[in-house]
């Protein structure tokens, strides 16, 4: 069944993709070492990106800013009594 969903997404890239380039022509293998590659690439960088986002307004992380623009994201200990500390030892039992 997941293949299933996978396969919809796939599609649905596609799709976008074709939208976006009406005029497109490439091989199988020039799609997936090109373009698909790289937009499932970008798409799970926007959500790596939003995710820290979340974790570091939960306290999961601090962001310390770098010359150059590439923050560094630092795990923070746990504080006892925390929401945070919940959430891991919850975490951690499953």
């Amino acid at each position: 069944m997941e293949q299933q969903g996978e396969l919809v997404g796939v599609i649905s890239d596609l799709r976008d993709y074709l939208q976006q380039h009406p005029g497109s022509c490439d091989t199988l293998q020039g799609l997936i070492d090109w373009w698909f590659i790289r937009s499932r690439y970008l798409r799970g960088s926007q959500l790596v990106r939003q995710a820290l986002a979340v974790l570091e307004s939960e306290g999961w992380v601090r962001r310390q800013p770098q010359p150059g623009g590439h923050d560094l994201f630092i795990a923070t200990p746990p504080v006892a009594g925390t929401e945070q500390q919940g959430a891991k030892d919850e975490l951690a039992r499953e």
